[in-house]
């Protein structure tokens, strides 16, 4: 098979059937006594009905939604089974059928479809609520089944949802257990209601409702005795006395009710033909079935035929409410007969069955129950051989990552281990899923497989491809020659393998990136992305988009940067809306960019801090984790949570050029105890040199000479200076505008405080000359005390020339200082003059009167009445009152 052909066959990996309300083609029998406690719940959270099979659970909800619909209400119906107690999948589900019900989603059906990314579980559920709470009608969700999902963690969901969900839901739960938490608080406020066994039972007056007139009442009586009013014996004594004398029927009846429900299905059964009993038997391991599944599982094509025979078994047979193609038996019913096909044909018969129907699932693209009857049928290799023939990881690029996870929740691990392939799709998706640690142990545990399957093409690809993303994630150091080879690599892949090459290419983007070629890695995105686009993976391009944003940013092309994360954020809004992982990423690189452009982040704290969190414990390399800093530091001034938030993300994936930057962080944005011996750990271990040898680590060694340039020009200005001019150096070489003018301004400033205002001037010039063409303001707002400086600049250039954008520019930073000031109506309160804020500013720099009088252009006289003035407007008689009065008021 290609991959085309793979890429074009239709998931089908959402069984539509599971969210048909169940349909009999028979008489109702009407219970008015139950519809009208029911009819309460429209006003409810939460209502339960349980009990034991065959107490008409489904079929009493069923009657009711009908009833519910005509009055206008929408119904959401959800059949679970076992495979639904992955959250990811349960969700998947819950939106499928809501959905269908015709709830508008807003794109979060094709989340459903898709499976969702990791991490998007809780926010796609909070999305759903969003949704439903602009309904004005209201929305019946029914969970039937329950039981056998037996999973905690769908049970924290569904009161997570309960919690939260709007006063036109209501939520009913069919189950044959207790429900698996308490609902105790819901049923004492009247949020809640349940329908037990006890009230399910028929009564005798509702029995008399069931059975023709000659039915006797001594018969009745024997009936409500034997069946204690058990709805399922009720239905198929119904059945047995269709065509009879009906007294005689019934006062035969034997057996008690554990055991009468077996026994008048066996009557039953005896009565068909001996080719029906047969059909029934084969099919009952079908958890549905058509016509087409029916003739491959019994060998002939007789399936129509059967099926239209089995109309007088209505009370025993299901058939979808719309797809009227499609059946499943009533559980009792089906587990009775599955015991009969094991006890005249044994065990191997239910075996054959489940081969059969994986043989036909496998045909007609539905592989999720290919493997699931593969899995029952025992063939635990063929689930592996089944997910390695339908493209083992690269499903999650077509079809989802729900849905590569449940296929694998089919295969042991025991035959996991050799099965190379499928240990690679264990290895993506732990990627993704944050843990590192386990998909390096699956990958190389697949790289160290030896079988008939190592020389395989498919395996070579998909080492090469998960190898290189592994790779990428662990952050693993990169040299000019790695990038050669890698280059050399991609040139040996087949043109008619898109995604491969595309795999790779993004792969040398990021390389390229971490070595400090930005030009290099802006021209590859490009080019990538048509990759990606012959590739038909749309996720694939979303992050060659966010790449080259990376690659326009380092280089100080804001406006191109900006470009760039804007479509990769509406990319994920569109095309995976359901994915927080996308989004969180493309917010985050535009946070730090906001700072870079002087502007105000727009992010409210509780949306950060879910991006950071995602992509903390999910999806992230370094240059977002580097974002995520900038974000906490700059734009949401939460320096320690950064610093404690970066450190446990380099611990846990190992990530060494991240503890350098969460050490320049506490170095250079705090005053930290430590902060002494962790700035000499840094001039140590990123040596002046360091960015020469080893271009991989030009980022930290930025970020380091940034903090010790701080650290020092308290201690040691010649040091400090000396530091930004190492800095600088590596800025310049590598083409990083961004940080070229962060050092260059931070140097002006150091320069002027140590008496040398014509080196000051000149690094402020060149640094407004580089920042005036993409408007970069972010760097000049971070350093206090520069506006007098800029105002020099702007008087020098009547004496001599300097270019009238870099004026014009600096006219543009001095306006966003004065805006600052007039913004802050505290300060317009206290009365500060604009020259008394520059003086409080440099004052809570720690600047003595004379480095303030040198850096605003005053004397020294002029500091102190300025000083006296503040104090007296602040209510303070010291500096460090002034300054934490100051810090109070949010003036500094």
């Amino acid at each position: 098979m290609t991959r085309s052909d793979k890429e074009a066959r239709p998931r089908n990996w959402i069984l539509r059937s599971k969210l048909e309300m169940p349909r009999h083609n028979m008489r109702l029998i009407s219970r008015p006594r139950l519809i009208e406690k029911m009819d309460r719940w429209l006003d409810l959270d939460l209502g339960v009905v349980s009990g034991p099979a065959g107490y008409a659970k489904s079929t009493t909800i069923a009657e009711w939604c009908r009833r519910c619909q005509e009055r206008g209400a929408t119904v959401a119906w959800l059949s679970l089974d076992e495979a639904d107690g992955e959250p990811a999948q349960f969700v998947s589900y819950l939106i499928a059928a809501l959905s269908k019900a015709g709830v508008a989603l807003d794109g979060l059906e094709t989340g459903a479809e898709e499976g969702f990314f990791a991490g998007g579980v809780s926010t796609a559920l909070g999305s759903v609520v969003e949704a439903l709470s602009q309904r004005a009608n209201s929305i019946i969700l029914v969970l039937d089944d329950y039981h056998r999902m037996d999973s905690s963690r769908v049970d924290d969901l569904l009161r997570t949802l309960i919690a939260s969900m709007p006063p036109t839901l209501t939520i009913l739960i069919a189950t044959r257990t207790a429900l698996p938490f308490d609902i105790a608080e819901l049923l004492v406020t009247g949020r809640a209601d349940t329908l037990g066994s006890d009230v399910l039972r028929f009564s005798r007056d509702e029995l008399a409702s069931v059975f023709p007139a000659d039915v006797g009442e001594e018969a009745l009586a024997l009936l409500h005795e034997r069946t204690e009013g058990w709805p399922v014996a009720v239905q198929l004594a119904r059945l047995l006395v269709a065509d009879g004398p009906a007294g005689s029927r019934l006062e035969n009846l034997h057996g008690h009710t554990g055991h009468i429900a077996t026994y008048l299905a066996e009557k039953i059964l005896s009565g068909l033909s001996q080719e029906l009993q047969d059909f029934l038997c084969f099919t009952s391991p079908l958890e549905r079935f058509n016509a087409e599944l029916a003739d491959a599982v019994m060998g002939r094509r007789i399936g129509a035929e059967m099926i239209e025979q089995l109309e007088p078994l209505n009370a025993l047979v299901v058939r979808a409410e719309t797809d009227g193609t499609l059946f499943r038996y009533h559980h009792l019913f089906g587990e009775f007969l599955q015991t009969e096909l094991r006890r005249r044909h044994g065990e191997v018969a239910v075996r054959d069955v489940h081969k059969r129907a994986s043989q036909w699932c496998e045909a007609h693209g539905y592989m999720a129950e290919a493997v699931h009857h593969a899995r029952e049928a025992g063939e635990p290799d063929r689930c592996a051989a089944l997910v390695e023939g339908a493209g083992g990881w690269e499903l999650i690029l077509f079809g989802g990552i729900g849905y590569l996870r449940g296929l694998l929740q089919q295969i042991p691990d025991a035959i996991a281990q050799s099965y190379p392939r499928i240990l690679l799709a264990k290895a993506y998706l732990a990627l993704k899923d944050g843990a590192l640690t386990e998909s390096r142990a699956f990958f190389d545990a697949a790289a160290n497989a030896r079988g008939t399957r190592d020389g395989a093409a498919a395996l070579q690809r998909d080492l090469l491809n998960v190898g290189t993303l592994i790779f990428a994630y662990e952050d693993s150091p990169i040299a000019s020659p790695d990038l050669k080879r890698l280059e050399d690599r991609l040139g040996d892949v087949p043109s008619d393998d898109p995604l491969t090459r595309s795999i790779l290419s993004a792969q040398l983007i990021v390389g390229e990136l971490a070595v400090g070629q930005f030009a290099a890695a802006d021209h590859r995105a490009q080019t990538t992305m048509r990759m990606m686009r012959e590739a038909r993976t749309v996720l694939g391009l979303n992050y060659c988009y966010l790449h080259a944003g990376l690659a326009a940013l380092y280089q100080g092309r804001l406006r191109s940067a900006e470009a760039h994360f804007g479509v990769a954020r509406r990319m994920a809004e569109e095309n995976f809306a359901f994915d927080p992982g996308l989004r969180a990423l493309s917010s985050l690189l535009a946070g730090s960019l906001r700072h870079w452009m002087g502007e105000p982040a727009n992010y409210p704290d509780q949306q950060a801090e879910a991006d950071l969190e995602q992509v903390e414990h999910y999806d992230g390399w370094l240059d977002i984790y580097a974002a995520g800093l900038a974000v906490e530091v700059f734009q949401l001034s939460r320096i320690e949570q950064a610093i404690i938030r970066g450190g446990r993300i380099a611990e846990r994936r190992g990530l060494r050029r991240l503890v350098h930057l969460v050490d320049a962080v506490r170095v250079g944005m705090t005053d930290a105890g430590d902060r002494s011996s962790v700035a000499l750990k840094l001039a140590q271990e990123l040596p002046a040199d360091i960015w020469r040898t080893d271009p991989f680590w030009w980022l930290p060694f930025l970020e380091s000479r940034l903090a010790l340039g701080h650290y020092f020009s308290s201690i040691d200005r010649s040091r400090a200076i000396e530091a930004l001019g190492e800095g600088l150096a590596c800025a310049r070489a590598f083409g990083a505008n961004i940080y070229t003018i962060r050092l260059l301004v931070a140097r002006a400033l150091l320069f002027d405080l140590s008496g040398h205002r014509d080196r000051s001037v000149d690094d402020l010039i060149e640094a407004l000359a580089i920042a005036a063409v993409e408007q970069i303001i972010g760097p000049f707002l971070d350093q206090r005390g520069l506006a007098s400086l800029l105002r020099h600049v702007v008087r020098q250039s009547h004496e001599t020339y300097v270019d009238i954008l870099v004026i014009e520019f600096a006219h543009i930073v001095i306006a966003r200082y004065s805006g600052a000031a007039a913004d802050n109506e505290i300060g317009a309160a206290i009365g500060l003059s604009s020259r008394e804020r520059e003086v409080l500013d440099e004052l809570a720099n720690g600047r003595s009167n004379k480095e303030i009088a040198r850096l605003l252009d005053m004397t020294e006289h002029t500091v102190k009445f300025h000083l006296k003035n503040i104090f007296s407007k602040l209510g303070a008689e010291r500096r460090t009152d002034a300054v934490a009065r100051a810090r109070q008021h949010k003036l500094i």
